[in-house]
């Protein structure tokens, strides 16, 4: 009966992880699509400007006009990084978090071409080695992230530095009251992703580096 609660209170606690990451996904790419369209609107509408004082020869008022716009320009990140829509939404997110807070992120991530393991539950496991990763860091550290198919499953790396020393027993992060860096379900909600495909996932700290290795 116990084990049968305790089943029932992991699926539940699943489910509501696997809600808040489809919700962090569509956010994600609605955000970025909406930019999107913003920019091209708004590229529109200066080109005409643009056009029409160079058709009047308001030489000094288009180059005021285009000084302006180059001070308020923002680089829209539309960039391709794995090719899945749902994936690059969240590492195009939070690499604005790591770019924000002075964090490094290298991502090189290459996904299998088959959908074996569904957009959500990819975008799980990201969202939440990120997430860790971010809060463990300070600025100027780098996380690296990287994943590429292996024979038919898919190798997921990563690694950020901590100053904080993390105890590890039989695969599960001890924390103590003092030690938030790692507290909550990060790594739960990433261990209930892997185990759903009887995957295999390895954590280890070292040297002032924490490391996750996934097998799916």
């Amino acid at each position: 009966m116990n084990r049968k609660i305790q089943n029932e209170e992991e699926k539940l606690l699943y489910q509501k992880v696997t809600l808040e990451a489809q919700k962090e996904q569509v956010d994600a790419i609605l955000e970025s699509e909406k930019k999107y369209h913003q920019y091209r609107h708004d590229l529109s509408a200066h080109l005409n400007a643009i056009h029409h004082m160079a058709e009047k020869s308001k030489i000094d008022e288009l180059k005021d006009y285009c000084e302006t716009l180059l001070d308020n320009a923002k680089p829209i990140n539309n960039t391709v990084i794995s090719g899945n829509v749902a994936v690059d939404g969240i590492l195009r997110s939070y690499k604005a978090k790591c770019e924000e807070t002075g964090i490094g992120l290298q991502m090189q991530v290459q996904l299998i071409g088959k959908n074996v393991v569904q957009d959500y539950d990819l975008c799980i496991i990201f969202s939440n080695i990120l997430s860790n990763a971010i809060e463990a860091c300070k600025k100027g550290d780098t996380i690296r992230l990287v994943s590429y198919p292996y024979n038919n499953s898919l190798c997921i790396m990563a690694n950020n530095p901590t100053n904080k020393e993390i105890l590890i027993n039989n695969g599960e992060i001890k924390t103590t009251k003092n030690d938030k860096t790692y507290h909550g379900h990060g790594l739960s909600n990433i261990k209930a992703v892997v185990n759903k495909y009887d995957g295999i996932l390895n954590i280890k700290s070292q040297n002032g580096m924490f490391n996750v290795e996934i097998l799916i």
